[in-house]
This record gives C-alpha cells, structure tokens and sequence, in this order.
C-alpha cells in the first residue's frame, strides 16, 4: 500500500492523514514489538518518508483542506506524534545499545551519548500538558 512513502498525489487531506496515522501506529508498534523480543524492526528507518501525522484534530480535516487547530488547544495527535519521537529513539537503543551482534565498545559509548542527548531534546520540545508531573487534559494523559 506504500504507507511508509510519502505519497500525496491523488489523495485527499483525510485520505493523505488517515494513510499517515496508520503507518505511524504500524510502526510504533514494530518498534515496541522488536524491542521487547530483541528481533529487528520489519522496516529500515532508511526505507521511511512519510511524515508524521498533522497535529490537527479530527474534526479539523475536510475533504477540501486542513484547518487550523484553536489557539491555545492541543491536538490529540501531538501525543501521539511525541510517542512516536520516543519510540525512535528506542529503535535506536535496542540497536546500538542491545544490538545482536557485538559492537565497538567506542561505538557504544558514542552511541549512549548520543541516545541520551536526544532523549534530552525530546523532553524539551514535549509541549507543557504533556510533560511528567504536569496535570494535563485527561484525554491527552491517556
């Protein structure tokens, strides 16, 4: 079906989202699949284009256009985007952290480093109502 290319020719903004949505959940739950059994993901990150889904409500998407989210009103997809910017970095730790065969103990290391930054820069940019210790909107927090 070419969920993982980015493909938008023909496509209606729900078409083009849906498309978006379940490939991205597809590949959240590869990734948290292959990480709990120690296998490899099904789908190389390099095999990958499609961008992730718009941070817009249902409600906002018509079959002519996407339109604006209310200020101040955080789409349910903006956690569900953030979940799928930690589910790569968790690809990266059960690849170079826990891989099957033995790396350099530099590349390791390297790699730790690394992880850790972007764990750190995904904390940043994780919008206020969905950080720990932070009461959000309980339908965000599910």
């Amino acid at each position: 079906m070419g969920l993982h290319r980015n493909l938008t020719s023909n496509f209606s903004p729900i078409e083009r989202e849906t498309r978006r949505r379940i490939f991205w959940i597809v590949r959240k739950l590869d990734t948290s699949v292959s990480a709990l059994l120690g296998l490899p993901e099904i789908l190389s990150s390099d095999d990958i284009d499609q961008e992730l889904p718009l941070e817009v409500d249902d409600e906002f998407i018509t079959r002519d256009a996407v339109l604006p989210m209310p200020a101040g009103k955080l789409s349910l997809i903006a956690a569900s985007n953030a979940h799928t910017r930690l589910m790569h970095i968790l690809a990266r730790v059960t690849k170079y952290i826990y891989p099957i065969q033995e790396l350099k103990q530099c590349v390791q290391e390297t790699w730790k480093g690394r992880i850790e930054r972007d764990l750190q820069e995904w904390l940043g940019r994780l919008p206020m109502a969905l950080r720990p210790g932070v009461a959000g909107p309980p339908e965000l927090l599910r």
